[in-house]
């Protein structure tokens, strides 16, 4: 009896024991299977643009200084600046989608117009137009012998020297390519390069080399800059109206002939520069350049030390807030005057005799108003 006792609780053991296992069992959790982590592909650096050429891509700061070297042999020191003019046309290469780069040795130009007796300034400037290969200059610098062709780091172009400097003139891809060099006293014999040898366009040698090489091995998108827009009419009429003109002259009337006198592909070409010249030859030589959307150009060259402080500012009556004008006059008599002035976006160039530059300017204003 004992050992049927025994089995009996043996049974009801195993029997529990079962049952225990059997719930365990379902309490087990089934881990899933396991997954391929897929592999995050490496995707391509997106490539930065190319920066269109600096200044100081296209020469070093030894070949400016040494095609500034006057007689005395001694490399000068040079600054970036702007060599003052009073002609609108020698500011427009940026706007018109190109480069234009500057330097200087001696002291700044005080002048914007007329004699630069007394002065010791010499300026280095180098403008690179792409799309203006159709219409790069091949002449001599004014004054000067025929141009020569020469051949700089493989590329022809046409250099001289006269007065009041020396240049040289090429293209390259479809590109126009110019340096010109400009100095204090060279028509009248007292510039820094009097004497110098070999001539003043060789020592250009180096410089225009550098430019060259620079502009040849640079991609499409190195050689695009940002231009203005300066689309708009171009006839002799609104703002330059014949009426207020002649008012402006002292005379009851005058015809005003459109002249373009700008090769294709040049700057002046490319921003649509036009002028309006009065046609009466018994009246004062006058003649009024206008260049559509070139406003920001005054902008820059108030804010150009040489430049600004070569041209006088100032006010003109009806301009309104934002407008500028910048006057430039010969000394002596003569009293030929230039004066840059703004209408809106637009800017003018006035040139005529003593102060009938301001009363044509102003009578502009009046008109466009």
């Amino acid at each position: 009896m004992a050992s049927m006792r025994n089995v009996e609780r043996w049974v009801a053991v195993a029997g529990a024991s079962g049952l225990l296992l059997m719930v365990l069992t379902a309490c087990v959790v089934t881990p899933p299977e396991p997954t391929e982590t897929p592999t995050a592909s490496a995707s391509p650096p997106t490539p930065t643009p190319a920066a269109a050429l600096s200044c100081d891509d296209l020469v070093t700061s030894d070949d400016v200084a040494a095609a500034l070297t006057g007689a005395d042999g001694v490399p000068p020191e040079i600054v970036a600046a702007v060599r003052p003019t009073a002609d609108l046309d020698d500011y427009i290469t940026e706007a018109a989608g190109g480069l234009s780069c500057s330097w200087r040795s001696g002291d700044a130009s005080t002048k914007a117009l007329g004699s630069s007796k007394g002065e010791n300034w010499a300026y280095l400037t180098v403008d690179v137009l792409p799309g203006g290969a159709a219409g790069w200059r091949a002449w001599a610098v004014d004054g000067g012998e025929h141009a020569e062709l020469s051949t700089f780091a493989g590329v022809d172009a046409v250099a001289s020297c006269g007065d009041p400097g020396c240049g040289v003139y090429t293209a390259v891809g479809d590109a126009a390519v110019t340096l010109e060099l400009r100095a204090a006293g060279w028509g009248i014999g007292q510039s820094r390069f009097e004497g110098v040898e070999p001539p003043v366009v060789r020592q250009m040698e180096s410089a225009t080399r550098s430019v060259l090489e620079a502009v040849g091995a640079a991609t499409p998108e190195r050689l695009a800059w940002p231009r203005l827009d300066t689309s708009g009419g171009r006839e002799c009429d609104g703002a330059l109206d014949a009426a207020g003109i002649a008012a402006a002259l002292g005379v009851e009337e005058l015809a005003l002939e459109r002249t373009t006198m700008v090769r294709d592909g040049t700057a002046a070409d490319v921003v649509g520069l036009y002028s309006c010249q009065v046609a009466d030859l018994e009246l004062p030589f006058t003649m009024i350049t206008v260049g559509r959307g070139l406003a920001p150009v005054l902008d820059a060259i108030a804010m150009t030390a040489d430049a600004s402080a070569a041209l006088e500012p100032v006010a003109l009556a009806g301009a309104v807030a934002g407008e500028r004008a910048l006057l430039a006059c010969e000394e002596g008599e003569s009293t030929y005057c230039s004066m840059l002035f703004s209408i809106g976006s637009t800017a003018y160039q006035v040139r005529s005799k003593g102060g009938e530059v301001i009363a044509i300017a102003e009578a502009m204003i009046a008109q466009a108003r």
